[in-house]
């Protein structure tokens, strides 16, 4: 029975979701911190910029994040001299994807602005830090914002991968216990469950978000 594996269980599974939580914040974090610059600036037309986001739009497009994590686990460590723990060779994999993924969210923001938008904030002498915060940025935010949160929902299914290279997340912690009481419906079923939970509203506020824009943009 499900509720007696929670009685018997519930410490092992709370920690394996703490986990799977703490390595998707902490892929969002470096992922918004660098990803929101790189599109920005790739939208102003900073040519490095602009290359690095077109490589990453390629990039995603070919290569799963699973060989990215296992890339960073076992080539790229032997090539630097590197013994990064699972957990932060996951983090920095995948943080590298969110970097690449939010940059081109961003970027197709900002190219969404209408160009009257623009040229209203230069006729009335509205500073660059002002246009950014009071004119570009609250238009690209309304637009990106469900984009982004969708994308952290792919993030965080994305952290389970890390149980390939032993990172002791959700499912390999699921995994674990049921190699000891082989319950296979009853133990994946709560993994399901608890995703359930923890994604829900990250997808109810997405799908929220993109209705309201839709709903403006047609009146």
């Amino acid at each position: 029975m499900i509720l007696s594996l929670l009685h018997d269980y519930w410490f092992a599974f709370v920690q394996g979701a703490a986990l799977t939580l703490l390595c998707a914040a902490t892929v969002s974090a470096f992922g918004l911190f660098a990803g929101v610059p790189l599109g920005w600036f790739a939208a102003d037309g900073n040519r490095l910029m602009v290359a690095v986001v077109g490589l990453g739009r390629w990039f995603l497009g070919v290569v799963p994040p699973l060989i990215v994590i296992i890339w960073f686990y076992y080539p790229l460590q032997r090539l630097l001299g590197l013994n990064v723990s699972p957990y932060w060779t996951c983090v920095a994999a995948l943080s590298l994807v969110n970097i690449l993924l939010i940059g081109q969210i961003v970027y197709d923001g900002r190219k969404r602005v209408p160009s009257d938008l623009k040229s209203i904030s230069k006729m009335y002498g509205i500073s660059l830090k002002q246009s950014i915060f009071r004119v570009e940025g609250p238009f690209v935010l309304r637009t990106a914002m469900p984009v982004i949160l969708s994308s952290q929902v792919m993030i965080l299914h994305s952290t389970l991968l890390g149980s390939f290279i032993g990172v002791e997340e959700s499912l390999k912690t699921a995994a674990q216990i049921n190699a000891i009481v082989y319950r296979p419906i009853e133990i994946f079923t709560i993994l399901a469950l608890i995703f359930a939970l923890i994604c829900m509203p990250l997808t109810v506020a997405a799908s929220r978000l993109s209705a309201s824009l839709w709903s403006s943009e047609r009146h």
